[in-house]
């Protein structure tokens, strides 16, 4: 790469946390379950705003979609004081990185726009193009922001957030960072193969490396900010040797990653997990019951209210996650609602 993202010695220094940063992908566009923003203000802010420490300095970094930048910041008014919250753009993010500027997408993006509005998409879809950063699906656009963002964070490391997560008990620095290590949720990599096995063959590492009893489950999830920069740099230099792609070539021609299993396993190789980051925290960063990932798990609305209300009753986790493509907007609101007044 042209430049380095940082200071790699910075990475071996001991933790010395004094706030908490956090990283919230948004965008106020429509999509199944409910726009990001509605659900964000009516769930996720108003239990960080709750149940956070008063006395802990908070950051928060909201990325929103280029044009929404001014809209999204209105919305959340009500909470960027409490919250610290600075709201950029993925532009912001983009021109920042090596490599990342809006010079090399312009052209794809107009014919990617011209397919979807005469042919819906199927020309790009028929030929497999997921070349650059446009033809990222939301999914794994929101992951790589989650990286890109430690080049605007500050702390040594940051929380990555949703919109569809929500804080459930009272939290502290030290709920975070137990003995000044990052919490994680453990899990196996055989909940969730092929990413892990993906992920490993993008860092050229070999498949064994995937296997692993407890590695950094499902997010929310603590990254230390230079691992994170150490690992765009690698992952940029990596996709520049295989037929001189950019990162965003690389990664968009695969489907089988996670921003979590990536930095796993390149924290890993380095032999740094034990020193950055704890599974020995309680409550656990993650409630390991109560989440709702697919609708069957609380088919009707009264199912999903259990589940909220048990959230909150169980004091082992902070965070309970439920997938907003399965429970629509209201719904969820009329859940949690009761819990963060």
């Amino acid at each position: 790469m042209a430049r380095s993202l940082g200071d790699s010695n910075s990475s071996t220094r001991t933790p010395e946390m004094k706030r908490l940063s956090f990283v919230l992908p948004l965008a106020a566009r429509a999509k199944p379950g409910g726009d990001d923003v509605a659900r964000a203000c009516g769930i996720l802010l108003p239990s960080l705003a709750k149940f956070l420490d008063p006395g802990m300095p908070v950051a928060g970094l909201v990325i929103v979609p280029a044009g929404e930048r001014t809209a999204v910041a209105a919305a959340l008014s009500p909470f960027s004081a409490r919250l610290g919250l600075r709201v950029v753009s993925e532009e912001d993010l983009l021109d920042l990185f090596p490599g990342g500027n809006a010079k090399h997408r312009c052209p794809l993006r107009l014919l990617k726009r011209a397919d979807l509005k005469f042919f819906g998409g199927r020309i790009f879809s028929a030929l497999g193009s997921r070349a650059g950063w446009d033809t990222l699906d939301g999914w794994r656009r929101q992951q790589l922001l989650k990286l890109l963002a430690a080049q605007m964070t500050e702390d040594q490391f940051y929380l990555t957030l949703d919109a569809d997560v929500c804080l459930t008990q009272p939290a502290r620095l030290t709920n975070f960072f137990p003995g000044g290590k990052a919490l994680f949720t453990p899990e196996p990599t055989a909940s969730h193969p092929t990413w892990w096995r993906g992920s490993a063959a993008i860092l050229g590492l070999p498949p064994g490396s995937a296997e692993l009893d407890a590695a950094m489950g499902v997010p929310p999830a603590i990254l230390s900010r230079q691992v994170v920069l150490d690992l765009l740099e690698r992952l940029a230099e990596l996709a520049n040797a295989d037929a001189s792609m950019t990162i965003f070539e690389r990664l968009a021609s695969r489907d089988d990653w996670t921003e979590y299993s990536l930095y796993w396993l390149f924290l890993l190789e380095r032999g740094e997990t034990d020193r950055l980051h704890t599974a020995l925290g309680s409550p656990a960063l993650r409630h390991s019951e109560h989440n709702i990932w697919e609708r069957r798990h609380a088919p009707e609305a009264d199912a999903v209210r259990t589940r909220v209300e048990a959230a909150f009753r169980d004091a082992r986790g902070l965070f309970i996650v439920i997938q907003s493509p399965c429970i629509p907007l209201e719904e969820g609101l009329a859940a949690f609602r009761p819990h963060l007044r």
